[in-house]
């Protein structure tokens, strides 16, 4: 198990659709089905022949494209992020999938994984400032939490948040 931030769109203004539709989504042009690429090289070579009348993205997009399809697993925990606060928990239960269709608002997210989400209580929480920080010092899509000390405090969040209030997240 891996713990992500993920970001619902432009300052996750997507974030009930996420929840409410049980989906993880990243938005990126539509450079087709980019599952079954053997290499991180070969990927981007795909992403830059589909988007080169388009505008080039960034080292972190290729990363969070990458990281969404062959890194993040079934099984994973995510830290959907909004505005200084985890809106909700969510749980990756589905693979990867390529989506041609729903808008929100006016705007496509292709790449999908399903999700079960836990709302949070933001009004009540509580997060240390090194989390907080964790959080907050990138703008990626998203992001692995890979220190220790974020790790056992999401952890934490997890266990009080599913096995102490109730069970609907892992149901």
């Amino acid at each position: 198990m891996r713990v992500w931030k993920i970001i619902a769109g432009e300052r996750s203004k997507f974030w009930r659709q996420f929840v409410e539709e049980g989906v993880a989504a990243i938005k990126a042009n539509e450079e087709g089905d980019l599952e079954g690429y053997p290499s991180q090289a070969e990927f981007r070579e795909k992403i830059e022949r589909f988007s080169s009348l388009s505008k080039k993205k960034s080292n972190e997009e290729y990363a969070e494209a990458w990281n969404f399809i062959n890194c993040l697993s079934q099984g994973d925990l995510l830290l959907l992020y909004r505005r200084g606060y985890v809106s909700a928990l969510g749980l990756v239960t589905g693979k990867y999938g390529y989506h041609d269709g729903r808008l929100w608002m006016g705007e496509k997210f292709f790449h999908r994984r399903h999700a079960r989400w836990k709302m949070l209580d933001t009004s009540k929480q509580r997060l240390s400032p090194h989390l907080k920080n964790t959080l907050s010092k990138s703008k990626c899509t998203l992001e692995e939490i890979i220190e220790k000390e974020d790790i056992l405090e999401v952890c934490h969040i997890a266990a009080n948040e599913l096995f102490c209030k109730d069970q609907n997240l892992l149901s």
